[in-house]
């Protein structure tokens, strides 16, 4: 990516100043830059005054930089742009995996009946937030267990980005609930997710030894005892009854260790002690 950028750089020509070359890759549908990229510009400042510019267009409301060595141009009265437009470039730059999902996801498949002020990532690495006027780009970390398998790659009129798909939205919202309004509102957002579901690929998605036991015992509870998707818990159910999964807590949340697990109704399916009370909207 960054190398296609300077070959970018290289080409244009007659480029006077920062601004007007910054004007010159918004004109050809970019919104992003590296400063590797402007010091191959052929631009009339001098490298050492890069940063010094940088930073007074930066105060202007112009541009904005991400991560160092990496930033966007903002639109008219500094206006903010959409993730869509330089996610999938600013993470290859940082060199991390990653994909939309959660709440995010979950909205655009149709399924989000709560609007998150975050535009929730998931990434294979720790990532620090980003934080704009009117909200913010949350990363969240799932380490050796980043997924291969049902991520999709969208066009956007700001270029590519990767999404996760329905099935493997569903799996992440129950293992990530605390950045999601809960269980409460995951229950809500499933009872929209699961009727878009492709029944084969969530089968074979939960075949797939990284993701967790306990997050496809949550996930096929609340389908099929609190939201009535009997069919699609059977997805779920049938590479589950196939591992060695154990006893857990419906909510690790509230997991008290103090409390015996005796104390909870017990579900004999899935194998859960339901230690919290899910009520969607």
């Amino acid at each position: 990516m960054v190398n296609k950028n300077v070959d970018m750089a290289k080409k244009i020509k007659n480029t006077l100043r920062l601004s007007d070359y910054l004007d010159e890759i918004i004109s050809q549908g970019r919104h992003y830059f590296t400063v590797d990229e402007l010091r191959q510009a052929g631009l009339t400042i001098q490298e050492k005054s890069i940063s010094v510019s940088l930073s007074r267009l930066a105060k202007k409301g112009r541009i904005r930089m991400l991560r160092r060595g990496f930033g966007i141009v903002l639109g008219p009265e500094s206006s903010e742009l959409h993730p869509s437009y330089f996610l999938d470039a600013m993470m290859k730059f940082i060199g991390r995996e990653y994909y939309i999902g959660l709440l995010s996801a979950a909205a655009h498949w149709g399924a989000s009946h709560q609007a998150s002020m975050a535009y929730q990532v998931i990434t294979d690495k720790v990532v620090s937030s980003i934080t704009f006027k009117r909200g913010r780009i949350e990363f969240v970390t799932k380490g050796t267990t980043f997924p291969e398998k049902c991520v999709d790659r969208v066009a956007s009129v700001g270029g590519y980005y990767l999404i996760s798909s329905p099935e493997l939205t569903a799996i992440d919202l129950v293992r990530f609930p605390q950045v999601c309004g809960y269980f409460n509102n995951v229950a809500t957002v499933l009872s929209d997710l699961a009727e878009k579901w492709d029944g084969r690929k969530m089968i074979s998605l939960c075949h797939d030894p990284k993701i967790p036991n306990v997050t496809l015992q949550r996930l096929g509870y609340m389908l099929d005892k609190i939201l009535g998707y009997e069919k699609e818990a059977e997805y779920i159910f049938s590479p589950l009854e196939k591992r060695k999964y154990t006893p857990a807590m419906l909510s690790s949340i509230k997991d008290d260790k103090k409390i015996k697990r005796s104390k909870f109704k017990y579900d004999e399916k899935w194998k859960l002690y339901i230690n919290t009370q899910v009520e969607p909207d």
